[in-house]
């Protein structure tokens, strides 16, 4: 009697971690703290010493885009020049993190959130990038700030 309550016990415990497979060894994805190269819902690039993060542009639904992009910069204070589909705008890396607030930097565009539209980002002398940057609309609490905040704003 009690070889087979041993063995059923073995073959129990056989089962139990034969079916859980590679999860008792796996790390848990949510626990994996984040950190500023990865992404949230946005593009990431790098042109030279600055890097680009999270770029993406949110629609006011009327005919307006407000990019919303971080930058980080190792170096002195350098110009990004960024462009969409002709319309040229500026922003200024400070060293460190600087990031673009609601209405800085505002385009006109037909296109509709759930678009990809390519942005060409030229930070001072050097080469221009381009990122393809998706377009979302302010359903998103993080981003409803830029599409109501710079309706008023004039494009760049």
């Amino acid at each position: 009697m009690k070889l087979r309550t041993l063995a059923l016990a073995a073959l129990a415990s056989a089962f139990v971690f034969g079916t859980a497979g590679c999860g008792m060894i796996t790390p848990v994805g949510t626990a994996v703290q984040a950190n500023e190269d990865l992404t949230s819902d946005g593009q990431n690039a790098q042109d030279d010493d600055v890097a680009i993060r999270n770029a993406i542009l949110v629609s006011n639904n009327e005919g307006q885009l407000s990019l919303s992009v971080s930058f980080v910069n190792d170096g002195a204070v350098q110009v990004a020049n960024i462009s969409l589909e002709g319309q040229l705008a500026q922003f200024e890396a400070t060293s460190g993190i600087s990031k673009t607030e609601p209405g800085d930097i505002v385009f006109q565009s037909d296109v509709m959130p759930g678009d990809l539209v390519d942005v060409e980002f030229q930070i001072g002398t050097g080469n221009a990038v381009t990122v393809t940057v998706p377009v979302l609309d302010g359903e998103l609490p993080e981003y409803a700030e830029f599409a109501a905040d710079f309706a008023a704003v004039p494009a760049a």
